[in-house]
């Protein structure tokens, strides 16, 4: 709006014409957000654009996850691996572990959305935030189980090198297991702090890390001793169990288990409970 009419005039006069504001507006690309002013560039950027196509990108499209804009250039974005050229930068992003890592946790973001969309997953006070979706997360000792088969334990043992490894392990793929959130009812959010929160009944609460590990060690030697797993090993398999029921909880098997839990924590597969996010 103008004053006066000879300032409307003079508006009118200059060389660039007036353009309304939302005519001025960019246009985004919808897969890496770069602003275009004209739609005949956007639409020439969609054939050369190096996220279009790609599996991760498509899977944060799905699930209105944004692109970051504030990756500096040459840098891969899933490690932040900074690279002189772009060509190499595109070879380790094909192969960077993190992004399989971040793809993995898309996908299992996606599966657990659709689950909620047709009403598998009930939705009640006591949940947590996985990754922006709404998970039904088990008390300590209430966890499922069904998953841990004599097969599951076989891989677990034969990859580990002492028995305060095995028993580690074995404890992470209850609680540490990022196919199965429902069960990260231990979140350890600091290696120097003493506490941790677990959920107890309904509601989660802060408890001393090392009593959590041995009520958790204790409730998974019950699942596999006493479950009809126990008589499915074989003998070698059963020694190693006995061998793991006498190591208990040492100092090495929570300094590992600890390690877990809060490099779950780290890269995101353990939330926090929604309500504690402060």
């Amino acid at each position: 709006m103008f004053k006066t009419n000879w300032q409307l005039q003079r508006h009118e006069s200059k060389k660039i014409s007036c353009v309304p504001q939302n005519d001025r507006e960019g246009k985004y690309c919808e897969y890496c957000m770069k602003e275009f002013r004209r739609p005949q560039n956007l639409r020439n950027h969609y054939q050369v654009c190096a996220e279009k196509g790609d599996c991760v990108r498509d899977l944060e499209i799905k699930l209105g996850v944004p692109y970051p804009t504030h990756i500096a250039k040459l840098t891969c974005r899933f490690c932040k691996y900074k690279s002189t050229t772009s060509s190499n930068l595109n070879r380790h992003i094909k192969t960077c572990e993190f992004k399989q890592r971040y793809k993995e946790s898309l996908e299992i973001k996606l599966q657990i959305q659709q689950s909620c969309n047709v009403g598998r997953v009930a939705v009640t006070n006591n949940i947590t935030n996985i990754n922006n979706n709404i998970i039904q997360v088990n008390s300590l000792g209430r966890e499922n189980t069904d998953y841990l088969t004599p097969g599951v334990l076989r891989r677990i043992w034969r990859t580990s090198k002492t028995a305060e490894e095995q028993f580690a392990k074995t404890l992470m793929i209850i609680h540490g297991n990022k196919e199965h959130p429902e069960n990260h009812n231990i979140v350890y959010t600091n290696m120097r702090g003493n506490t941790a929160l677990v959920k107890i009944g309904d509601s989660f609460e802060y408890r001393n890390i090392n009593e959590i590990l041995d009520m958790a060690g204790s409730n998974m030697l019950d699942i596999i001793v006493f479950d009809t797993k126990y008589d499915a090993l074989s003998e070698g398999e059963k020694a190693t169990l006995e061998t793991l029921c006498d190591s208990e909880l040492s100092q090495k098997v929570a300094h590992l288990a600890k390690t877990e839990l809060y490099n779950n924590y780290k890269n995101g597969s353990v939330q926090k409970p929604e309500a504690l996010m402060m």
